[in-house]
């Protein structure tokens, strides 16, 4: 499915608002596949595809709304939780330590997230959604030290899976 800044649009999920219910429907009514951000200047309404916070969304099968980026961070979610309050129930992640990290965490900065498929002493291996390399959900590598260090990811795990 090729990247769509903005876009929700997987197998059983559709951006909102729009007129499809999928993206293979979205094809169907002739709408365009991709898109870029806004920030480049060149992007068009109605376009079928999914970003990086929408493909973690589709993984975790989240529903609706799609969280951004944002959405996945602690409290930040849930803006009317009150400090100490438990916020388990609407934010899908939890902040771990960078030792702790494993298969299927997400690494999360503002305006990028991606999901961790293998690590080893000095890579991390990563599906994301983005826009190089042609567009579309893919494997890519990085060295810890792009990660955490260059780039400020951080760290999270599927809260159902922290305890």
């Amino acid at each position: 499915i090729p990247y769509c800044w903005g876009g929700y649009d997987s197998s059983y999920t559709s951006s909102n608002p729009s007129t499809w219910s999928n993206f293979q429907e979205a094809i169907y009514l002739n709408r365009y596949a991709g898109n870029t951000s806004k920030a480049y200047g060149k992007y068009m309404p109605g376009t079928a595809g999914i970003d990086c916070s929408g493909y973690i969304c589709a993984i975790w099968e989240l529903g609706y709304p799609k969280r951004g980026t944002m959405g996945f961070k602690d409290d930040l979610y849930n803006l009317s939780k009150k400090p100490g309050e438990d916020d388990s129930d609407s934010v899908p992640f939890k902040q771990i330590p960078v030792d702790e990290i494993d298969r299927f965490d997400i690494l999360n900065r503002e305006s990028r997230v991606m999901v961790i498929d293998d690590i080893d002493d000095n890579y991390i291996y990563v599906y994301e959604s983005t826009s190089k390399n042609g567009g579309c959900a893919q494997n890519n590598v990085y060295t810890k030290t792009q990660v955490f260090n260059t780039w400020g990811y951080t760290p999270y795990r599927y809260r159902p899976w922290s305890d």
